[in-house]
Formats: C-alpha cells, sequence, structure tokens
C-alpha cells in the first residue's frame, strides 16, 4: 500500500518536469570586419553620409525606425513573411496532436484511470515572420553596421535570434553606401 502510494505520489510530481525548447541566444562571434569600413571625408561630411545611408536602407526594403543626427546612428527594420518555414517544435506527428492520460489510485481498494484527448477543429495562424533590424553608426571617419534577426513561428512567439553582421551583407552595404 505504502509502495502504490509512493509511485503515485512520484508520477504525479514527475508530470510537470516537462522541458520547453532553449531560446537562450546562442554565443555570437563578433561582426564581420567588413561590418566597420571608413568614408572618403574629403567629399562627404556625417549628414550626407547618414543621409545617403537612410535611401540605401529605403532602397533595400527597411523601413526607417529611427535617427539621431547629434549621435549619428540610425536605426531601420525589415519584416517578411517566411514560407514554409517548419521551426521543429509544432509538430505533431501522425497523429495529430493525440494525447493519453492516466494514473493510479490508492485507499481501501486499488484503481486505474486511462483518458485519450486530441484536438478537435482547425487552429489558424499567421505565417511565420522575420524581423530584421540594422543599426548603422556614422562618425566623422566610418561607419559600423549591426544587423540582428529574428524569427517568430505562427502564433507570433520568438523561435531563433541571433545576430547577422556577417560580411555579405555588410559588403553589399557598404558597396551600395560608396556609390
Amino acid at each position: 500500500m505504502k509502495r502504490a502510494m509512493t509511485i503515485s505520489f512520484a508520477m504525479l510530481a514527475l508530470a510537470g518536469c516537462q522541458t520547453s525548447p532553449d531560446l537562450r541566444a546562442p554565443a555570437e562571434s563578433a561582426p564581420a570586419k567588413e561590418c566597420h569600413f571608413a568614408y572618403d571625408t574629403k567629399t562627404k561630411n556625417v549628414e550626407q553620409m547618414m543621409r545617403q545611408s537612410v535611401n540605401v536602407l529605403d532602397e533595400l526594403g527597411f523601413t526607417l525606425r529611427s535617427a539621431d543626427g547629434s549621435l549619428g546612428i540610425i536605426s531601420a527594420r525589415r519584416d517578411r513573411p517566411l514560407r514554409d518555414y517548419d521551426d521543429g517544435f509544432d509538430a505533431r506527428g501522425l497523429l495529430g496532436g493525440l494525447s493519453m492520460f492516466g494514473g493510479f489510485g490508492g485507499g481501501g481498494s486499488s484503481t486505474f484511470g486511462l483518458g485519450i484527448g486530441t484536438r478537435l477543429g482547425s487552429e489558424r495562424h499567421g505565417a511565420a515572420r522575420e524581423v530584421e533590424d540594422v543599426t548603422l553608426v556614422v562618425d566623422e571617419a566610418s561607419i559600423r553596421i549591426a544587423r540582428d534577426i529574428r524569427r517568430f513561428d505562427g502564433r507570433g512567439s520568438l523561435r531563433e535570434a541571433y545576430s547577422a553582421s556577417d560580411a555579405s551583407f555588410c559588403q553589399q552595404l557598404q558597396q551600395a553606401l560608396m556609390r
């Protein structure tokens, strides 16, 4: 009898020990060296480079979020839907969300119960989205670029977040700014 009670209590205690995916950001490498470059100060000043940066970001599909001329900071965002995005967390598998549960009872007599549940109806979710944030810092001699990408599933939950200050993006932006 005591053993059945102990087992029942242990099963009940462990039932709440499910873990969720770890969404902490992994260790990120430093931005690529191409994300910090000098511009020709003889032909352009900070104000002109900031104006040109806003125009280039607009051409690339970014929306200006904020700009501060006194600090030389520009912040822009690009938001786009992700087609066929599979985050791997919500896969329902073969049985489509079928769940089973049960338990043992104690007391004067032993009992056992079993239940089966499933999701009925359809769930409507929006499309998965990717949000790309870019920050440029323009000073008297150079420009620094920082880019972060976040991916959200159809329910709006954050699924991925990482620094994307890579060489290819920064080179593309640098070439557009040096025109």
